[in-house]
């Protein structure tokens, strides 16, 4: 068995280091040998920034609510509305509607910042209200403007697993859009 077999073997890397040879001389073997422990496979990474968007189709750019939960008063919309695509609550008066994405991977106690898009060009907030919450109650945000908005918030992961949703319960009918779901980890030096 080789030197360099037997090291790979032990998890062991190699550094040779050979002596200049003299004038009509032939290399002698090398006369060193030093070795250091290599990264085993088992060992776990060291933990990093995900800088990857964790909502899989925010943007309702797949030309539907592909990788959300809704009721049925919330459907896809492509054109006549305020931005490109988006989900649009229709809720009748008295009604409640929803509108979630489950099992974005996260990281306990690390924090995510939350933005997204929304425009109510028929919402009475005097009987009607929008929230946006993070596993459940109580809500980020609760406050709607009939003019279009974007949101920025963050939120400390509770969970290996988070849900994002937004409901809407309107007193009257309420017509209400949401584009551009995003969620990032906040990494070293952003926040």
């Amino acid at each position: 068995m080789k030197l360099t077999q037997l090291a790979s073997l032990l998890g062991l890397a190699l550094t040779f280091s050979a002596p200049v040879a003299a004038a009509n001389c032939r290399p002698s073997k090398p006369s060193s040998v030093s070795s250091t422990p290599s990264s085993s496979s088992s060992a776990s990474p060291s933990p990093s920034c995900n800088p990857n968007n964790l909502v899989v189709n925010g943007d309702f750019s797949a030309g539907s609510l592909a990788g959300w939960t809704s009721s049925t008063n919330v459907g896809y919309l492509s054109g006549p509305g305020y931005y490109a695509t988006e989900a649009e609550f229709d809720v009748d008066a008295d009604g409640t509607g929803s509108l979630s994405q489950s099992s974005l991977v996260t990281v306990v106690g690390t924090t995510y910042t939350l933005s997204f898009s929304y425009f109510a060009p028929e919402f009475d907030s005097s009987n009607s209200y929008f929230s946006v919450h993070v596993n459940g109650p109580p809500p980020l945000l609760s406050v709607v403007q009939a003019t279009p908005q974007s949101y920025t918030g963050t939120f400390v992961a509770t969970s290996t697993s988070t849900t994002v949703g937004f409901t809407v319960v309107a007193g009257s009918e309420a017509v209400l859009q949401v584009s551009n779901v995003q969620v990032y980890q906040v990494c070293e030096g952003e926040e």
